[in-house]
Parts: structure tokens; sequence; C-alpha cells
């Protein structure tokens, strides 16, 4: 009995004492487990770990890069398409990508002048903005980036040796991964890199429109023959021919956003609705030098009650030079705020003047007035206070910018802000629009 009392006290005394070894292994597997699980399934979480430089980081030098944009009017925009990236090469540049009528060429700065030549030798040139652009901080966090995928392919490679099989295979595709991720970041770089010894032209190609002469008419006064809008606001300005460049052929204006209304009850200020809703909005026409103009709306929501209006109106468009565009249209529409003391529905008749003001291809506002009579619905007549014509009165504007969104210009997109203010049932409803948008410049 004594000697199996002995037997069982050593045999537990060696248990114990095998513990913390067969712990620590665990622990070791553990980790081990969970760091591996970690670069598989949350790559992104560890280059961002990684990413994170103990001391502050060197900024690198400066990159910038020399842009200009340019229209080019031609005949034929494919073959002067294929000219361009030609061009390219002969002056000891770099033929790039083609996007939406847009051929993006590379040239030394020095051979500028020898470009604009051969450029007005294919077409009638607009010569365009110059400006720089600085990359130094995106071609930093690509970098920054390179260098954290580089350390997450090193710690997955000293896991494999001692990964089981099928850890392996998994460690083995999320290596390759890694390796293409560095492979794309540093062809950017390089690209970046590049593009700063070259001057980027964007060039916008633009068919050329065949006019048709009008037969000529023999006006009975000379100073007829020389009346024009321009020599109207400037008369002492020698009169100068307009190419297709100088104005726009037409203009317009789009956009998809989300609405918030708030409409505001009286007697009671404090005695408000509000709704939110889903919007369409299209503006436009021919503008050269008059021609047809059109417009739409759209908007369908709820909140406290529903609410809806749809409107098509049509007229006439014109613009001045290539800054403003102005349209004036008519038509037939419907609306309504369902529920009690909102906005009884009628059927509207409403005339519209809007204006599109341009600055470049980079920013637009535009701005609107709009006086509605209501002919079918008692309650909605003489519903504005202020309004010079009609049963209603519509205000509202909304800017576009394409850079918000990281555009460059207006018919590529941007954020488009907007609002409207209502007179309508002898009370106020206030619109905020927030949304995409687009202008379409030709």
């Amino acid at each position: 009995m004594l000697a199996l009392s002995v037997g069982a006290v050593n045999v537990g005394q060696t248990a114990v004492a095998h513990r913390p070894a067969i712990l620590r292994t665990r622990v070791v597997r553990a980790s081990r487990w969970l760091t591996l699980m970690g670069l598989l399934c949350w790559p992104h979480l560890a280059a961002a770990q990684e990413a994170r430089p103990d001391t502050p980081s060197v900024a690198p030098q400066g990159l910038l890069i020399q842009e200009r944009r340019m229209v080019l009017t031609v005949d034929d925009p494919v073959v002067a398409a294929e000219a361009l990236r030609k061009l390219a090469g002969a002056l000891g540049g770099q033929p790039g990508q083609e996007s939406g009528g847009v051929v993006k060429i590379r040239i030394p700065p020095t051979r500028l002048d020898q470009a604009f030549k051969k450029l007005e030798e294919l077409g009638e040139l607009d010569k365009g903005n110059a400006k720089t652009v600085d990359v130094t901080m995106k071609a930093a966090d690509i970098g920054a980036r390179i260098e954290a995928a580089r350390r997450t392919h090193q710690r997955l490679a000293a896991l494999r040796s001692d990964a089981s099989v099928k850890d392996a295979l998994l460690i083995e595709r999320r290596l390759r991964d890694v390796d293409e991720q560095i492979a794309r970041m540093r062809a950017v770089v390089a690209d970046l890199e590049r593009s700063t010894t070259f001057i980027v032209l964007k060039i916008r190609l633009v068919r050329r429109h065949e006019v048709r002469k009008l037969p000529k008419v023999e006006l009975p006064f000379d100073w007829l023959g020389k009346i024009s809008l321009e020599n109207l606001l400037r008369p002492s300005v020698k009169p100068r021919r307009h190419g297709g460049r100088d104005s726009f052929e037409s203009n317009g204006d789009i956009s998809v956003q989300l609405e918030g209304l708030w409409l505001a009850d009286r007697p009671d200020p404090s005695d408000a609705s509000v709704a939110g809703a889903f919007g369409m909005h299209v503006r436009g026409g021919d503008t050269d030098p008059v021609g047809a103009a059109a417009g739409f709306d759209l908007s369908l929501g709820g909140g406290e009650g529903f609410v809806y209006e749809v409107g098509m109106m049509g007229g006439i468009g014109t613009a001045i030079g290539r800054v403003a565009s102005i349209g004036l249209v008519g038509g037939l529409g419907t609306s309504g705020w369902t529920g009690s003391r909102r906005i009884p529905v009628a059927f509207e008749l409403a005339a519209e003047l809007f204006v599109m003001l341009d600055v470049g291809e980079e920013f637009r506002l535009f701005a609107f007035a709009r006086p509605r009579w209501t002919p079918t619905t008692n309650r909605r007549q003489n519903g504005s206070e202020h309004a010079l014509l009609g049963d209603e009165a519509v205000w509202g504007g909304a800017i576009l910018v394409p850079w918000l969104i990281d555009e460059d210009e207006l018919d590529d997109g941007g954020l488009r802000f907007g609002f409207t203010y209502r007179e309508q049932v002898r009370t106020e409803v206030f619109l905020f629009t927030l949304g995409v948008g687009w202008g379409l410049q030709r």
C-alpha cells in the first residue's frame, strides 16, 4: 500500500511538472494560428498596422506634374487620335490612353512649341489652360502601402515553414496576391515619376460640323448686316470671327439626387412637416445661337405623407460665349403632398427661366425662377405672397463641383448641392438636395 501511494505521488508530480510546457506549446500554436488567420483573412488590417511608422516619416522630394487641357476640332476624331499617338512618339514622348473623346499624351517640355505647331496642322486648336498637379503625397502614400505589403510578405514567408499542408497552400495563395499588389503599386509610382519629366496634354477631339451656306440676302441697309450681340454689348471693339469653340453649340444639366423637404404650416411656424425623396433633374438645349430647350423633373418620396412631383417643359435656349447658357421653357406637370394640412394634388401650368454659369470645365452654377398656375385646384390658387405671376412661385439654384469626387471636368460628373424655395397654399416649402450631376457641354 505504501509503495502504491508513493508511485501515485510521483506520477502526479510528473504530470504537474509537464503542465507548463504543454501550456506554452499550446499558447505558441494559438499565437501562430491567430497571426496566420489575421494575415490571410484581414490583409488590409494587417497592412494598415504595418503602415504605422514608429517615427515620423520623411516626406519625399516634390513630384509635380504639368498638365494642359486643349480642344482640337478635326474632320475625323478617329484619324486624329491615331495621329496624336504617332506625334507623341515622334517628339520623344509617350502615347497615353483615350477615354470619352479625350486623348492623353506625354511630351518633353522642350518640345511643347513644336507640338502646338503640329496640332494646328491637324485642326483648329484651342490651347486651353495649363496647371500643375502636386502628386507628392499620393506617391508617399503608395510608398507606405508598398512597404506595409512587403512586411506582410516577410511575415507570411516566415510562417510557411511551420505550417500544415492546408495552411501552406493558403499562405502561397496570399503571397501571390501580395506580390501582385506590390507590382501594381510600384507601376503606379513609376508612372507618376515618369509623368514629372513630361508635360501631360489632355486633348479633347471635337468633330467639325459641316455648315451649309444660306442663300445670300440683300439687306436694304448695310448696317443691318453688322448687327451682332457682341457689337451691341461692346460697340468699341472690332468684330472678330467666332469659331465653334467660342460659344456652346449645346449645353445640358442632369442630376440624380436625394431630397429633404420641410413644409412650414401657417399661422403657427412651429407646426411643420418633413419628408425625404429621390429626384431627377434635367435641363438643356441647343444654343448655337438659338435652339430648342427642354426640361424634366421627377421627385418621389415620403415621410409624413406621400410626396411627388412630375413636370415636363419645352422652349428655347441660347448661350453667351462659353460662360452662360440661358433657357426659357414652359410646360405641364402635377404635384402634391398627401395627408392632412399638406398640399393637395393639382394639375400645373409652369413657365421657367433658367441660367447655367460655367467656370471653364471645373465648376457650374445653376439658377432658375418658375411661376406656376393651378387652374384645377381652388385650394392652391393665389397661394404665393411674392409671385409676380401665377398662383405659386418657385426659386432655386445648385452648384456642381467635379473635383469633390476626384473628377476633372463637368461632363465626367461631380457632386451637386441644391436649394429650392417654394411659396404655395399660402405657406413655405424648403427643399435641400444632394446628389451627382453632369454638365454636358459641347
